[in-house]
């Protein structure tokens, strides 16, 4: 088989030209050794003077200057297109940090809270698709009161992810609510159930040990990573705001909860 490739390659070298057979031995890397002998073989049996040589290699250089200037196009196109993707990352994830790590917690963050928005927008589709009728008899205040708190998750979603400080607050008050609000829920269902209660279980059903589990560990999760404190310095969240705003929303359970 090794015997037949020479062979081969010799017969369809001899139609290239001096010039190709040039470029074949100036760049041995990118081709097979035994390509490379045959080259060189048949230049030797085209017995070429010294004027055939120059004008070949003249032709070779010229080549050589056209890929390059090719390469050198490409290069410049490749930098204005990353120079033009920075410059859309810029506008989409704004305030990028020193620390990859931290923006892509940020981002990470950002997208889990945006897709739980849309899952909690698309349970009450048909419901926001009924309000939104004239046969439903709601006032402004009602309207007011059912979207708010459904538009409440999109809009600290969207703070947060433009690294708002107003957006790591709020998220820092939504999230402590949730968790208060998560425990109240368990609280009052042992209650429930502790008073052996069957009759309402069809009407109200209760959620399991282990879905109260998985909220706590999802949201305290959350908690966590937004208190970490490479987290708040990308906020401009001291110690002292950070303490104040888990304070105040602890307040605003407890005065919720007592007004009902």
């Amino acid at each position: 088989m090794s015997s037949e490739l020479p062979n081969q390659f010799a017969e369809k070298y001899k139609t290239l030209t001096n010039t190709a057979l040039l470029a074949i031995i100036a760049n041995a890397a990118n081709y097979q050794p035994v390509a490379v002998e045959t080259a060189r073989l048949e230049l030797a049996g085209r017995q070429l003077n010294e004027d055939q040589v120059s004008e070949a290699n003249t032709a070779l250089e010229k080549l050589a200057l056209e890929k390059q200037e090719q390469a050198d196009k490409k290069l410049k196109i490749k930098n204005k297109l990353k120079g033009a993707w920075f410059s859309v990352t810029d506008v989409i994830d704004p305030l990028v940090t020193t620390n990859p790590a931290v923006d892509k917690l940020i981002r990470t963050v950002s997208i889990v809270l945006g897709l739980l928005s849309g899952y909690k927008i698309y349970l009450q589709y048909y419901l926001i698709a009924f309000i939104l009728t004239d046969k439903a008899p709601i006032t402004a205040k009602d309207l007011l009161l059912y979207f708010l708190p459904l538009i409440m998750l999109p809009v600290i979603t969207f703070l947060f992810w433009r690294k708002k400080k107003t957006g790591w607050v709020l998220l820092v008050v939504y999230l402590i609510c949730a968790i208060l609000t998560t425990g109240i829920m368990f609280y009052h269902s042992m209650q429930y159930h502790s008073q052996d209660i069957h009759a309402l279980d069809n009407l109200l059903p209760s959620m399991s040990l282990q879905t109260y589990v998985g909220i706590f560990i999802f949201l305290g999760g959350f908690l966590a990573i937004a208190c970490k404190k490479d987290i708040r310095s990308v906020y401009r969240v001291d110690n002292a705001t950070w303490l104040i705003t888990i304070v105040l929303a602890v307040m605003f359970m407890v005065f919720q909860n007592m007004l009902l």
